[in-house]
């Protein structure tokens, strides 16, 4: 955010085995974040190394969206991640593992999404609800047990809720619920 460029930031994660989040057992890293992250304010590029190998969970520190954007600044207008496992994430908005506040394009690919929770739309993900300038490409991911309230017919997509275009390839969407399309809503 600091760097303030309308050129795309990239952040490569690249752990040592010496990293107190590593496993050897399982030979994965978990990064317990036990407060929210900075808002997203510029155009940036996060590349995990597997969502196999790296899991980013909201830990303690009270409810927020693992990962959230903040849209009022003129030069953001894109996100990208790839190679993650989203956990955990308990957003009181919308969006419990991405919380996108577009307009522009969020592009998600080869990551993980379960458990998270978001008390209006999007437990898994929420691209621009109110946005119809946002597109949201999600592909080869894999989205369980996402959840919005179930007992609310306004509270919707509990694995993805895009307002705008959605394009969803090579994914795979099981146990997710909400009041209004469980697996998907696109407005």
């Amino acid at each position: 955010n600091a760097l303030g460029s309308d050129r795309a930031q990239t952040i490569n994660f690249s752990i040592p085995t010496s990293d107190p989040g590593y496993n050897p057992t399982t030979g994965r890293y978990t990064i317990d974040l036990n407060g929210a992250l900075p808002l997203i304010k510029v155009n940036l590029i996060i590349n995990g190394s597997g969502a196999e190998k790296l899991t980013v969970r909201r830990n303690s520190g009270g409810g927020y969206s693992v990962f959230d954007t903040e849209a009022s600044t003129p030069i953001f207008n894109a996100l990208t991640l790839s190679g993650l496992t989203i956990n955990n994430g308990l957003s009181a908005t919308s969006g419990g593992g991405i919380h996108y506040n577009g307009p522009g394009v969020l592009s998600v690919s080869d990551c993980v999404f379960n458990d998270n929770f978001a008390t209006n739309n999007g437990g898994g993900i929420s691209a621009g609800v109110s946005l119809s300038a946002t597109t949201a490409n999600v592909t080869n991911c894999t989205f369980n047990q996402n959840l919005t309230p179930t007992n609310n017919t306004s509270s919707v997509g509990g694995g993805i809720n895009v307002g705008g275009t959605l394009n969803l390839a090579m994914s795979r969407l099981t146990a997710n619920a909400s009041g209004g399309g469980g697996g998907v809503a696109v407005f």
